[in-house]
């Protein structure tokens, strides 16, 4: 029978467990980039949503067209502070990614690109989709 030595297997197994802590905290640090700009995008689209739901609420009196150009400016506010806030957080994510290359991070820096790049495009997609109609 082989009995494996003491201290070798527990220098295996703790380096292992060492490398899989590793990972996991790589993969938390590249969700934290490609989800920032999306969770961000996320909470100012339901709070213009829920806006526009207060706006109607409180124009429920006025004439048709003071309501539309009330949701209209809500609407329009919404959009350019979405706009602006996802820009922004892309400029963060980007100069992350440009920390972990010049820190010799790449697999951290090349999945952290293609998530942001996979994110673009899951962003991009209701517009094709109007535009190809």
């Amino acid at each position: 029978m082989h009995f494996p030595q003491v201290g070798h297997g527990a220098d295996q197994s703790g380096a292992r467990r060492q490398r899989l802590a590793q990972t996991w905290q790589h993969l938390w640090h590249i969700a934290a980039v490609i989800l920032g700009p999306l969770l961000l995008l996320a909470a100012i689209s339901a709070g213009t949503l829920g806006l526009i739901a207060l706006v109607r609420v409180w124009t429920a009196g006025d004439a048709f067209f003071v309501r539309q150009l009330s949701l209209l400016l809500v609407v329009t506010l919404g959009l350019m502070l979405a706009v602006l806030s996802y820009t922004i957080t892309i400029v963060f994510a980007l100069r992350k990614i440009r920390a972990w290359h010049e820190s010799n991070q790449t697999r951290k820096a090349l999945g952290a690109t293609w998530g942001l790049g996979f994110t673009a495009l899951v962003i991009l997609l209701p517009l094709l989709a109007l535009f190809l109609q």
